[in-house]
């Protein structure tokens, strides 16, 4: 008997998910309420002029045309309340799908707001460790025209401080304002990014470069170098 209710239960066909129900924009709501408004007016017209007629049936005494618009008035009323009715709860919902259109819209506000502050959370992470890149670098470079310059010294040749050393911040920070657009550091100058860019003052490559060919040049005339050593 057990056997043949399971066989019984397993030959049934799966019953149907109900479908979720779509919720109503306050657009199409909205436009409820235009028709039903529409539906009101013309219940009023039709239960005045039923009013309007009921004296002259009246006057005549057609007792079978009287109950007719007597009863056109009673449902007419009726119609009326009911559509009355109907459009305060329809107007209600337009309140409601308001609210719910506000919670979805300020809801997805809320996911970009939270991306975009996780984003920009992981950017100044990256910042930071920028600039302490940049920090160690400028260091090592300063530290690098230090030695330079000691090494030098103890070899009889007198560094020139104007060749990079002197303006190495200067270029820097002209680097920095350029970069960033403006956003750190003063561009102590009249001339404009891109002509700064042209000129080549704010770059550090071309500075680097002068650099190591001026300090060479000085130090072979100085050691009486002609040619590289082997």
């Amino acid at each position: 008997m057990t056997e043949t209710i399971h066989a019984e239960i397993a030959e049934r066909p799966p019953v149907p998910a109900r479908k979720k129900p779509i919720p109503r924009t306050a657009e199409d709501l909205r436009a409820e309420v235009a028709r039903l408004e529409s539906t009101l007016v013309d219940g009023q017209r039709a239960r005045d002029a039923s009013r309007m007629s009921l004296p002259a049936l009246i006057a005549q005494g057609n007792d079978e045309a009287i109950a007719e618009c007597r009863k056109n008035i009673t449902l007419a009323e009726a119609k009326i309340r009911e559509v009355v009715e109907t459009l305060e709860q329809t107007r209600e919902a337009i309140r409601e799908a308001q609210a719910r259109d506000r919670a979805a819209s300020d809801a997805q506000a809320y996911r970009v707001i939270k991306r975009l502050v996780g984003d920009t959370r992981k950017e100044v992470e990256v910042l930071a460790e920028t600039i302490k890149a940049f920090a160690s670098a400028l260091k090592a470079a300063s530290a690098g025209l230090d030695s330079v310059d000691a090494q030098m010294r103890r070899s009889g040749v007198i560094p020139d401080p104007y060749v990079l050393k002197a303006k190495l911040i200067g270029i820097v920070e002209l680097a920095l304002h350029i970069e960033t657009g403006g956003l750190v550091c003063v561009a102590r100058t009249l001339e404009n990014h891109h002509e700064l860019r042209q000129s080549g003052r704010a770059s550090l490559l071309k500075a680097a470069n002068e650099f190591q060919t001026l300090t060479m040049q000085r130090v072979r005339s100085a050691l009486q170098v002609t040619r590289e050593p082997e």
